[in-house]
């Protein structure tokens, strides 16, 4: 991992940090007198003492906010449930509201690299609160401070983040997918879990298409981190130990897939090159039904070096391949080889 994204709210408005704007927070509930109840600060102090970076999720809209929903009034819907223009000084007392909140986690919790806020719809011109001085107030301080205003194109959406799903193909400015680790974004009783082949399966495709992997944990309601999360994370993190040349701080290449979508490809920077010629990393993955690595895969284009080998970054040891008369490369993978999560590969060009 290389970052946090902490959800310190989410629509329901129920703060994991120690907010003084209302009490219906982590500090004032079950955990009141715990000193660790002010989740939010041990989390982030925990992240960064291993060298993370640390990103700040925070909704814009608050369903438990009088100002936001009106407890005198319906809710009909996700949005407000009151009309704004009659009701002028109700809507300011939100944005100060979301104002206050905002400067609390800005201030309050050491250095935050990202603000990443949540909640589309709550966007001028149907919703408007201010945000312009909210991400000056953030910036002032929390100086370089990345913003992201989920599925908001405009200046404060600093990089997008599709949610749940893949791009179908590169996006050359930044973006990040986010993804749970099972099929729900919160805690369920009988959790589904992906398996950590399916995870690097899913890493290799978007770093290949250009993108970051979010990958979305939901503890227990009493704040754990199930076994299930956690062996599938140590195995995750094992392979990218190992195998993390073709992962960090790599750049797309133009042929990024192979027809049969089981090897995805990146390449390292011009200036990590040897002799100006840039290395690419070939990352072999399961298919979705298939519980190993097939006996042989094939792309077109990419073609290594004449007479180099394509050697694994986990031993060293090289792979048998032939370049046939049409261009096509073909690996040969040992029967040793097949039932690890993924293989990678570097190719000499």
């Amino acid at each position: 991992m290389k970052y946090v994204v902490f959800t310190t709210k989410h629509h329901d408005g129920f703060c994991l940090f120690d907010s003084h704007q209302t009490d219906y927070t982590v500090a004032h509930s079950g955990f009141a007198g715990d000193p660790r109840a002010d989740v939010a600060r041990h989390v982030f102090d925990a992240f960064r003492a291993e060298g993370m970076m640390t990103g700040c999720y925070f909704s814009k809209p608050d369903w438990h906010s009088p100002y936001y929903w009106w407890p005198a009034r319906a809710t009909a819907n996700r949005l407000h449930n009151y009309p704004i223009s009659q009701y002028p000084e109700r809507w300011q007392r939100y944005r100060s509201f979301v104002y206050n909140q905002v400067e609390e986690l800005m201030t309050g919790y050491g250095p935050i690299d990202i603000l990443w806020l949540d909640g589309g719809w709550c966007t001028p011109p149907r919703e408007d609160i201010g945000l312009d001085s909210i991400v000056d107030m953030a910036r002032c301080h929390q100086p370089g401070l990345i913003v992201v205003e989920r599925a908001c194109p405009g200046k404060h959406e600093n990089y997008q983040t599709p949610e749940q799903k893949i791009p179908d193909g590169q996006i050359n400015t930044p973006w990040e997918s986010c993804i749970t680790l099972t099929y729900d974004w919160g805690w369920t009783n009988h959790p589904v879990f992906k398996s950590p082949a399916t995870v690097i399966a899913m890493l290799a495709e978007i770093v290949a298409k250009g993108g970051s992997l979010l990958l979305g944990v939901g503890p227990t309601p009493e704040g754990l981190i199930e076994d299930g999360a956690v062996e599938r994370l140590q195995q995750i993190g094992h392979w990218l130990n190992r195998n993390g040349d073709a992962i960090y701080g790599t750049v797309t290449t133009p042929i990024y897939r192979n027809a049969e979508g089981n090897v995805w490809f990146t390449a390292a920077k011009a200036d990590n090159a040897k002799k100006g010629k840039p290395a690419l990393y070939a990352l072999i993955v399961r298919p979705d039904d298939s519980n190993t690595l097939p006996e042989v895969v094939e792309w077109e284009g990419n073609t290594p070096r004449k007479g180099s080998k394509l050697r694994l970054l986990d031993t060293g040891k090289a792979l048998r391949y032939e370049v046939t008369p049409d261009g096509h490369t073909r690996v040969h993978i040992p029967a040793a080889f097949r039932t690890v999560d993924a293989l990678a590969l570097r190719i000499m060009l």
